[in-house]
This record gives C-alpha cells, structure tokens and sequence, in this order.
C-alpha cells in the first residue's frame, strides 16, 4: 500500500502524519477529513489566513493541497455589524 505524508499547516507548520491508503484518491479523502477535524477542534484557524494540507509521496512529492480559507467581505466591516 503506498504511502503518504500529510502536513497541515495554518502560519505554522506541524509535524508530518505518515499513513498508508489504497491511493491518491483515498488520500485526498483523507485530506479533507483531516482539515474537517482540525476545523472542528479550532475553528479560528482559518481567521486571517488559510488552513491547508498538503498530501505528498513518501519521497516528498507533493500531489495535491486541501485549501480551506475565511474570507471576510466588505460588508462585514462596516460599524452597523
């Protein structure tokens, strides 16, 4: 089974999670159910910059990015809000 490493990061980097799946589809899966988690624990990480996990080889390949980001819109920062 091949494997991938995982790292998410958010302004700062944590340690790489190494898993085994099937294949890159099920680790894009994976990806998106990590930053799922990740949001769940601590939703304001996405507040003024992204949340992101970067799925690659175990050679360091990097194969795809789960990019999660809270914009705030013009209206939002008005003062009647």
């Amino acid at each position: 089974m091949p494997v991938f490493q995982l790292q998410l990061r958010d302004g700062d980097v944590e340690p790489a999670k190494t898993i085994d799946l099937p294949d890159a589809d099920q680790a894009r899966l994976h990806a998106i159910r990590y930053v799922g988690e990740a949001l769940t624990v601590k939703p304001e990480r996405v507040i003024g910059h992204d949340l992101r996990v970067e799925v690659s080889t175990a050679d360091g390949l990097l194969l795809f990015s789960v990019i999660v980001i809270g914009v705030q819109s013009a209206a939002a920062q008005l003062d009647r809000i």
